[in-house]
C-alpha cells in the first residue's frame, strides 16, 4: 500500500474578519439587490437591516425583512433620508447613522448608488464599520477606465481594441479619421452603459464632444 504524506499546514495568523464575524448587516439598496443581500444574511445566519426610501417602503425586501424581524429581532427595516430615492441611497452621513443606529457592524451596498464610489467605501470604513465590497483604492482602480485598462493589459488580460485617453477635440478629430466612421466615445469615468456617444461625421463629434477624457473605439 503506498504511503501517503500528509502535510502539516502552517497555521495562520487570523484575520480581523475572522476573529469578528459579522453580527448585523445594514443594506443599502432596493429592489432585487436588497432582497438578495437580505436573503444572503439570513442564510448565513447573519442579521439585517433594510435601509428604504419612502418611495420603497412597500417594497418586497422591506417587507420581507419586517417579516424577518417578527421571529427574529436581528432583523428589522429602517427608513432613510432624505425622502428623495437617490438621495436617501446615497447620503453616506445616513446610512452611517443609521447603521450605528441598529447596532450593525457593516454595510452593504451591492451595486448601484455607493457601491461604486471610493469616497463612500473609505467613509464608511473610517467611521469604524466594515464596507462589504472592494477596498477604496480597487474602486478607484476600477472606476478609472485608463487605470483599469493599464491593468488588464499588464496581466495579460485582452481588451478591446481603441484609442488611449483622449483629453481634446483635435485629438479626437485625428484619431476618428484613423478608425474611420462611425465610432463609440466613451467617457472616462462612466459605467453601466452610460457615457456612450454614438458618432457617425466629424460634425457630431464637435458637437457631442462635451465630456472630457473620452475613448474612441
Amino acid at each position: 500500500m503506498r504511503n501517503i504524506e500528509r502535510v502539516r499546514h502552517r497555521e495562520q495568523p487570523l484575520s480581523p474578519e475572522q476573529k469578528n464575524p459579522l453580527q448585523r448587516v445594514f443594506i443599502v439598496n432596493r429592489g432585487e439587490i436588497a432582497l438578495r443581500i437580505l436573503q444572503a444574511c439570513h442564510k448565513q445566519g447573519i442579521g439585517a437591516v433594510v435601509g428604504y426610501s419612502a418611495a420603497d417602503a412597500n417594497s418586497l425586501a422591506v417587507r420581507e425583512a419586517l417579516r424577518m424581524g417578527e421571529t427574529d429581532d436581528r432583523f428589522a427595516a429602517a427608513h432613510l433620508v432624505p425622502t428623495t430615492t437617490t438621495g436617501s441611497y446615497e447620503n453616506v452621513n445616513g446610512v452611517v447613522d443609521s447603521a450605528y443606529a441598529y447596532d450593525c457592524d457593516a454595510v452593504a451596498t451591492g451595486y448601484g448608488f455607493l457601491a461604486e464610489k471610493p469616497e463612500a467605501a473609505r467613509a464608511i470604513t473610517q467611521e469604524g464599520l466594515r464596507f462589504i465590497g472592494p477596498s477604496p483604492e480597487a474602486l478607484a482602480k476600477a472606476g478609472d477606465k485608463a487605470i483599469a485598462i493599464k491593468i488588464a493589459q499588464s496581466l495579460g488580460i485582452p481588451t478591446l481594441t481603441g484609442t488611449g485617453l483622449i483629453k481634446d477635440i483635435k485629438q479626437a478629430k485625428k484619431e476618428a479619421k484613423k478608425m474611420r466612421f462611425p465610432i463609440m466615445a466613451k467617457a472616462s469615468d462612466a459605467g453601466g452603459g452610460t457615457g456612450n456617444k454614438d458618432i457617425h461625421t466629424e460634425a457630431e463629434l464637435e458637437m457631442e464632444f462635451t465630456l472630457k477624457d473620452i475613448y474612441l473605439g
